[in-house]
């Protein structure tokens, strides 16, 4: 059986969605666990409405937060495998978890299962799937410790659409509290470099983009704290691969940090976060790598708003040649 977890917060209007995307499933053996973080809207009304019995609404008495709230559905889950998805994502077609099913069936001794995902912008569906989250046109077992390397430079997986087995993450301890924002990141890796991970290539699941989603707020809002995150995750990965006597992979992670402050430089920048951008270009520049590109961004920042407002059109044009569906 599988458990789909959904952590509810003032999604209440998103939830109606993403649960019947579930329950239009054609493989039918599955939870569903909503789990109502104590949200202040009408949560409880939307979750007693689908009339399934699969369906189980789960109320805290006090707000848990993000990790712990989804840690919590993890202990309540039945199932072998486990989906978390937001409510304001949703699976894309009715065959999407039989098909995961049927290659576990192949391939019993995989890890996790993901597939791409396609994103959704203002009620619209993308013309293709999110580019990181494509690994080609064909389903295949990708092999231990490949992920963990695909995970150097962030999420290798789009977790709405990842079917994880309940033992392997429980047996890393669950998403960790410290890594609220980079939770996915860390499992993902953790796990892509133990065991082997299935790959099918129909997009299973849709992401919504919208503002008020968490990890846009962290970036616009708490680039302090992106960096904190992405410094812990990369050490916390480094001393997973050394405690699996991967030492190259291990070095490797460590080796990437520089490359984390300069992209987090740059997304600061583009942001609008001047004085955040300068100081992750001068912590790469510490690092006696990344000199190139940490000071072409320093270049930028030293032209202050100016050098940000005349930066925008021109990355806007790039964008449109180069563009992450």
């Amino acid at each position: 059986m599988v458990s789909f977890i959904v952590p509810c917060y003032n999604y209440a209007h998103f939830l109606e969605q993403c649960v019947s995307s579930v329950l239009r499933q054609s493989y039918e053996q599955f939870e569903v666990l909503i789990m109502d973080d104590a949200s202040p809207d009408n949560t409880p009304e939307v979750a007693g409405a689908f009339g399934d019995e699969r369906v189980i609404h789960i109320r805290n008495e006090r707000n848990l937060g993000l990790i712990a709230n989804v840690n919590k559905g993890l202990e309540l889950a039945q199932g072998e495998f486990v989906w978390a998805i937001s409510p304001d994502d949703s699976l894309r077609n009715s065959q999407a978890l039989e098909r995961y099913k049927r290659f576990i069936d192949e391939h019993p001794n995989v890890g996790y299962m993901f597939s791409p995902v396609v994103g959704i912008r203002d009620e619209r569906e993308d013309a293709a799937p999110l580019r990181y989250t494509n690994y080609g046109p064909h389903d295949k077992l990708i092999k231990a410790p490949e992920m963990g390397y695909r995970a150097l430079d962030g999420c290798p997986v789009p977790g709405v659409a990842t079917l994880v087995r309940k033992r392997f993450l429980m047996e890393i301890g669950g998403f960790r509290p410290d890594l609220p924002r980079n939770g996915d990141w860390y499992i993902f890796g953790a796990l892509g470099m133990a065991h082997d991970v299935g790959y099918v290539a129909e997009p299973a699941a849709n992401v919504r983009f919208h503002r008020a989603s968490y990890d846009d707020r962290c970036k616009r809002l708490a680039p302090d704290f992106c960096r904190e995150q992405d410094l812990a995750t990369l050490q916390l990965l480094s001393r997973r691969a050394e405690a699996l006597g991967l030492w190259t992979l291990a070095w490797a992670y460590q080796a990437q940090v520089p490359k984390a402050l300069v992209r987090l430089g740059r997304q600061a920048y583009n942001n609008g976060l001047l004085e955040s951008a300068r100081e992750n270009f001068e912590l790469a520049l510490n690092f006696g790598a990344q000199n190139r590109r940490a000071y072409t961004g320093l270049l930028w920042v030293s032209l202050g708003r100016l050098g940000y407002f005349f930066r925008s059109p021109l990355r806007t044009i790039r964008n449109l040649f180069a563009k992450d569906p």
